[in-house]
């Protein structure tokens, strides 16, 4: 290929350019499933084994490179709660024994460890010694580390294996004994992955090595490794042209940070958005009917209405939100969030805490004031209706509902839903006491997001969003040398505008910027160029149905490659979005290596 031809004649131009780009591979993790997905806890069988040692969590596991696992994470549920009780122990101290087995822990997972004829190993560092963890027990939401006896973690070599987990329970502290994991069931055990490592099958064991594993849940483990130094890698960098998103949010963290109570804000429906000012508080409706708690949740996680649901309620006409979201029926959450969906599980009922791979991939909701509130404890939940055809509207009140864990911090605010699509929030008194919040829309199914200051957008007014998002651009694989044939990594255009003419830009060089050079002398207005222009490489290549484009780039296997950099981006051509006719992806830089 001309590409690496040139790449080889200047590679001691493309040693000095490194520095704009990450000079390593820096560390990763890879997460089985969100873990507010959890909807069971497990371990302690009724009936232990004689050699009962506690429970497993297993993986199977692809490592695309050699690599260093440095921390090991899971969320526990042994906090003096759940149905039944677990015992609180949190701050207890539990011994953790790491095995790895070749290719898949399935058919190995009863063969203990030490055993004749067992392929269980345990795990050991660069000089061959054991490795083992201490967990700290702590209180979920909050995850349970692993502190590992070497820091600098264990090797995982290239290729398949199979890991194991085995938790041994505590023996001295408070209420010592079995520890109980989180799991979801079902949940068809989603592989997930990133360009160093893959997790696919998962499985726990309430009886280490003595049980067959369940393999039909997701369990709730994070490895974290670090890449060995020569290995190649890419990341994606600034932004493209145009990301209006109709999704859009603010977090509020910090005691005492949500700006926007007393205020309110209407939402006036457009074709693909809502065009939103800053309105009087007048319209708040006082709720008159009976509150939804003086009846038993649809939906809960512990038995009342703290992170509970309602059963899904009818409206008296059909709400179009943007995103292409049409319901007809809505599903109450406690804590502050209205589901426009039929929602029946109880992952969708519970507090925010920064869950925001929920609020991205879950059902379409809108949140007013998405925390954590504890209706069992005060205040209560409306639902009213009001008005004829075609002015109809309803009301959704939380009214006087405190912060879970916050006496007296008692919050009342309203969402009102419209006939003609529109919406209005109205604040009275709300505050972020010590949990989390988040206010803002989503349709949901894995949605594009734009964070927005709320209060500050409000003071000029500002629209939602229209849809339009930037075509992204990533790599198939990582850049390694020797990587041709199957194995060729590709550059990877998606999200390519329908408009297109059928036709992407590639362009690549040696050398590029972070802060890129703006087009809009260009006729693109908002769209920034980031390899740099002289000697810049570039190649048409046709987009898919599908909208995508791929550009193969085969990396021979020169070792005089390792450390090349290559800053790639691309443009389709969309004629109509701007002047120029062409709006253009992020960025990605790409470290060859091993």
């Amino acid at each position: 290929m001309t590409k690496l031809l040139l790449v080889s004649a200047v590679l001691s131009t493309a040693v000095a350019a490194t520095a704009q780009c990450t000079s390593g591979p820096g560390p990763g993790a890879v997460l089985t499933q969100d873990p507010f997905a959890a909807n069971f806890y497990v371990g302690s069988p009724l009936t232990p084994s004689p050699g009962f040692t506690g429970f497993t969590l297993l993986v199977d596991v692809v490592a695309d490179t050699p690599l260093k696992v440095t921390t090991v994470e899971t969320w526990l549920y042994d906090q003096g709660a759940g149905n039944p009780v677990n015992p609180n122990q949190v701050g207890n101290l539990g011994n953790v024994n790491i095995y790895y087995c070749a290719t898949s822990y399935v058919g190995a997972a009863t063969m203990r460890p030490g055993t004749a004829g067992s392929p269980w190993q345990p795990v050991v560092d660069d000089n061959a010694a054991v490795v083992t963890g201490t967990v700290t027990v702590d209180a979920f939401p909050n995850r349970s580390i692993v502190t590992l006896s070497n820091p600098a973690g264990f090797v995982i070599p290239q290729g398949a294996f199979g890991l194991a987990f085995e938790f041994n329970p505590p023996t001295a502290g408070m209420n010592p004994g079995p520890l109980h994991p989180l799991i979801t069931s079902p949940s068809g055990n989603p592989p997930r992955s990133d360009q160093f490592l893959a997790i696919g099958n998962q499985g726990f064991q309430n009886d280490a090595f003595e049980v067959a594993a369940s393999t039909t849940d997701s369990i709730n483990l994070e490895l974290g490794y670090t890449p060995f130094a020569n290995a190649g890698f890419w990341q994606a960098f600034g932004v493209g042209c145009y990301f209006d998103p109709e999704a859009f949010y603010e977090e509020f963290n910090a005691p005492g940070s949500f700006d926007l109570a007393n205020s309110a804000m209407t939402g006036v429906a457009q074709a693909n958005s809502w065009s939103f000012t800053n309105v009087g508080t007048t319209g708040f409706v006082a709720p008159t009917t009976t509150s939804l708690t003086a009846n038993p949740p649809a939906v809960t996680s512990g038995g009342t209405w703290d992170d509970a649901l309602s059963a899904p309620l009818g409206l008296p006409f059909t709400f179009q939100a943007p995103g292409g979201v049409a319901t007809s029926t809505i599903t109450v959450g406690s804590n502050g969030h209205v589901l426009l969906e039929a929602a029946t599980t109880v992952s969708d009922a519970f507090g925010y805490y920064n869950a925001l791979a929920d609020f991205r991939d879950r059902g379409p909701r809108i949140a007013p004031f998405w925390g954590d509130l504890d209706p069992s404890v005060s205040g209560g939940i409306y639902v009213e209706h009001f008005g004829v055809a075609p002015n109809r509207f309803t009301c959704v009140t939380w009214q006087g509902v405190e912060e879970w864990n916050a006496p007296g911090s008692g919050n009342t605010f309203q969402l009102q839903l419209h006939e003609n699509g529109n919406i209005e929030i109205y604040y009275q008194s709300v505050n972020v006491v010590s949990a989390p919040a988040l206010v803002g829309y989503t349709q949901g199914g894995g949605a594009q997001l734009q964070t927005l200051d709320l209060s500050a957008g409000l003071a000029g007014g500002f629209e939602s969003g229209d849809g339009a998002t930037p075509p992204e651009l990533t790599m198939t694989r990582r850049p390694a040398i020797g990587s041709t044939g199957p194995n060729t990594p590709e550059f990877l255009a998606s999200n390519i505008d329908a408009a297109s003419t059928g036709l992407v830009v590639f362009g690549l060089n040696l050398t590029g910027t972070a802060t890129g050079i703006s087009l809009a002398q260009h006729g693109m207005p908002g769209c920034t160029f980031y390899p740099t222009l002289t000697g810049l490489v570039s190649a048409f290549v046709g987009v898919t149905p599908a909208g995508t484009s791929a550009y193969p780039f085969p990396i021979p296997a020169d070792p005089m490659l390792i450390g090349l950099p290559l800053f790639v981006q691309c443009a389709p051509l969309t004629p109509g979005l701007n002047a120029g006719n062409l709006i253009v992806s992020n960025a990605v830089c790409a470290i060859v290596g091993t």
